[in-house]
C-alpha cells in the first residue's frame, strides 16, 4: 500500500480538484456570498467524505452497484438533490452585494450532499478498487485512502472557493451577476447529465 501513495495522493488530488458539482457550488458560493460562506460546505464534505469512503472500502458501494432497487434509488434521489441545487444557483436575485441571494449550503446539506453525488460514489469506488490488495490489511488501506480524500478537500474546496470570489469582482452588474449563476447552473446539469454515461448513474 505504502509503495503506492504517491500514486495514491495524485489520484485523489486529480479527482478533487478537478470540476465537478461540489466544486461548481463552491465557485458559486464564493462569487455570490464570499469565502466565508463557504465554510458549512467544506468542514460538511470533510466531515462526510472519510465516513462514506470507508463505507465503500466495507463493501456498500459494490452492494449499491449490484442491488438494482438501491442502484436506481441512489441514482434518482441524486439526480433530484443536484437539479434543486441547480435551480438554486440559477435562480440567484443577482444583486451586487449579494443580500438577497440565495443562500449557500449548510453544514447539513453539505454532508447529505456527498452521500447523492454521483461523483463522489465514483472516487470511492475507483480509489478502492485501485489501491486495496486482497493480500493485505483492508481496513488500514481503506483508512489512508479516506485520510488522504480528507487532506485533499479544505484546500481543493478552497481553490474553487476563491476562484469564485476573484469572479465576483466582475460581476458589476445584475446582469452578469444572473448570467454566471445560470452558467454555473448549467454546469451542475451538464454534470449530472455526464454522471449517467460510464455506469448507468453511478459514474
Amino acid at each position: 500500500m505504502f509503495e503506492n501513495l504517491i500514486p495514491l495522493i495524485l489520484f485523489c488530488f486529480g479527482m478533487t480538484v478537478t470540476p465537478g458539482p461540489n466544486n461548481i457550488i463552491m465557485t458559486a458560493t464564493g462569487a455570490n456570498h464570499g469565502y466565508r460562506a463557504s465554510l458549512p460546505h467544506i468542514l460538511g464534505a470533510t466531515l462526510s467524505i472519510p465516513v462514506m469512503c470507508m463505507m465503500v472500502g466495507v463493501g456498500l458501494g459494490q452492494l449499491i452497484l449490484l442491488y438494482p432497487p438501491a442502484h436506481t434509488a441512489l441514482n434518482l434521489a441524486g439526480s433530484a438533490y443536484l437539479l434543486w441545487l441547480a435551480w438554486k444557483v440559477a435562480n440567484y436575485s443577482g444583486t451586487v452585494d449579494g443580500k438577497d441571494a440565495g443562500q449557500p449550503l449548510t453544514f447539513m446539506q453539505a454532508v447529505v450532499f456527498q452521500w447523492l453525488n454521483p461523483k463522489c460514489w465514483m472516487m470511492y469506488i475507483g480509489a478502492v478498487s485501485m489501491f486495496t490488495t486482497s493480500g493485505g490489511n483492508v481496513f488500514l488501506q481503506v483508512f489512508i485512502i479516506a485520510a488522504v480524500f480528507t487532506v485533499m478537500v479544505p484546500p481543493c474546496f478552497s481553490f474553487w472557493s476563491l476562484a469564485g470570489v476573484g469572479v465576483g469582482r466582475f460581476l458589476t452588474s445584475p446582469a452578469r451577476r444572473r448570467a454566471f449563476n445560470l452558467t454555473l447552473a448549467l454546469l451542475l446539469v451538464a454534470s449530472l447529465v455526464l454522471a449517467q454515461l460510464p455506469q448507468d448513474g453511478m459514474g
